[in-house]
Parts: C-alpha cells; structure tokens; sequence
C-alpha cells in the first residue's frame, strides 16, 4: 500500500465506482497560497466528490485512519499550532445542507485499514446520523467500533496491494433504507 493511505483510498473508491459502472467524480485539490504557517487563502470544497447512481446524488467525504480514530471537532493542539479535525466544520455543515434535497444523500465512507469488524473496515455513515452522535458521544473523534455502531459496513476485497469496494450494494442499502422512511 502506498504511504499515502488517504490517497489510495480515494484512488480505490474511484476504481471500484468505475468497475461497477456508477458515477464517481472527485472535486480537485484546492491550492493553497503561501508556505506553512505563511498560508494565507485555501479555498474549501465542501466534500471529496459525488456518486451518481439509480438517479440518485451521493455527496461523500471520503477519510482514513492509520491510527484507529478519525478526529472531528478538534480544537487546535497547544503544542501544534495547525492541528486540525479529520473531519472538518465546513465539510460537515456543506454535507448537512446537501442532505435536504430529494435524492441527495450525503455521507462519509470512513476506512480503518489497520482494524477489522468481522473482517469489515470500510464504512459509509449518513452525515445527519454522524452530526447527532457527535452531540451526544463525549468523544473528539471516531474509532472503527464507532463507525461500525452508526454506518453501514462496505464489503471489500485486498487485491495484491489495493482494494475494490462493493459500492453499488451499500448504495442500495442506503435507498433501501429511503425507501422504508429512514431518510
């Protein structure tokens, strides 16, 4: 695996959408203006990119963990000035307000490739879900038991080095559960 794990990930997601014949487009890095501390402007996309599938928009966050946990909420580090949440407020709230139209869905696919549950460590969480535990967990970040408890587990399967996501099953699953009022 590369050393990139975020990446790669978006890299796999982006071949198993394609594999499978549904519509996954990646909104570009935005550049920053300035050095390190020097940044000056860093314009924000409000998600890594969208599905399309079954007539159906998907806004997905896309985020992995080395460590175990995926940070939200994080107030900067004393000691390291630019630290900042995985899962940041402008990703969160663009997400939300996405959320309300019909046939828009919005989420995270979370990834732990160090942890398993039930050899499952891929996850799509529903934004709404996701903002409604985070007012009520007393956590400042997310862990695989987490995502397991509030998401929808995406089966995967390793290849030599990378993965292929069965993505169309959760989008069904996730209009499934639209269509019997869990939306």
């Amino acid at each position: 695996m590369a050393s990139n794990y975020g990446k790669q990930f978006e890299k796999n997601i982006e071949t198993s959408c394609k594999k499978q014949n549904i519509l996954f487009e990646r909104y570009k890095d935005n550049g920053k203006f300035g050095f390190g501390n020097q940044t000056r402007f860093s314009s924000k996309n409000p998600c890594d990119g969208h599905i399309f599938y079954k007539s159906n928009l998907f806004y997905v966050e896309l985020k992995s963990s080395k460590t175990g946990s995926i940070s939200f909420n994080q107030p900067p580090d004393i000691k390291k000035e630019n630290a900042v949440p995985s899962i940041k407020p402008h990703q969160v709230k663009a997400l939300i307000e996405r959320s309300v139209y019909s046939n828009v869905y919005s989420g995270l696919i979370v990834w732990f490739p160090m942890k398993s549950i039930n050899n499952i460590n891929c996850f799509y969480i529903d934004i709404n879900i996701f903002y409604g535990w985070t007012k009520t967990c007393n956590k400042k970040s997310m862990n695989i038991k987490d995502a397991n408890k509030i998401g929808i587990s995406i089966s995967s399967r390793k290849l030599k080095v990378n993965y292929v996501y069965d993505i169309e099953n959760v989008l069904n699953n996730i209009l499934e559960g639209q269509n019997n009022g869990n939306k």
